[in-house]
């Protein structure tokens, strides 16, 4: 049985989502991509449609990715979708932290490389995929209370 990962890209440049469409559709055939071009365009495909995994520019035109992350925070069915940030690389010591305050579990540095973008999203669709298929097992007191994240 295959396990469908649902990606959201978050970009208000067309291009932007059109080139990591095609690099991450040229690698994964269990990534099913979703797009977006504002917040409120994210929100509405998230209200519609389950979202596992998204990757969201940090400089939008109408809403920046740090006030579109806050909104995506304050909703409880939300909170839980880990984000991935694009950050520009001289923007990059400035904003990681802020990033992973508001939720971001990672970030890739502009301009994408394909290698970096195919490395990254290998490990959160294996942890996504395992996290999916996982089944309730109980936990032995050895391992009760253990935390596993991405980093």
């Amino acid at each position: 049985m295959s396990v469908s990962i649902n990606l959201l890209i978050i970009d208000d440049n067309k291009n932007n989502r059109q080139h990591l469409s095609h690099l991450i559709k040229n690698d994964f055939d269990n990534i099913e991509l979703y797009e977006a071009d504002s917040a409120l365009t994210a929100l509405t495909t998230m209200m519609k449609q389950s979202v596992d995994l998204i990757i969201i520019e940090t400089q939008m035109s109408h809403m920046n990715a740090y006030d579109t992350a806050k909104i995506f925070q304050s909703r409880s069915q939300f909170r839980h979708i880990p984000m991935i940030f694009m950050l520009f690389y001289e923007n990059y010591a400035q904003f990681r932290t802020k990033a992973h305050e508001l939720g971001a579990v990672d970030y890739l540095l502009k301009p994408i490389e394909a290698n970096q973008l195919i490395s990254k999203l290998t490990l959160y669709v294996r942890f996504l995929t395992q996290q999916k298929t996982k089944v309730d097992k109980p936990q032995s007191t050895e391992n009760a209370g253990t935390h596993v994240g991405f980093f």
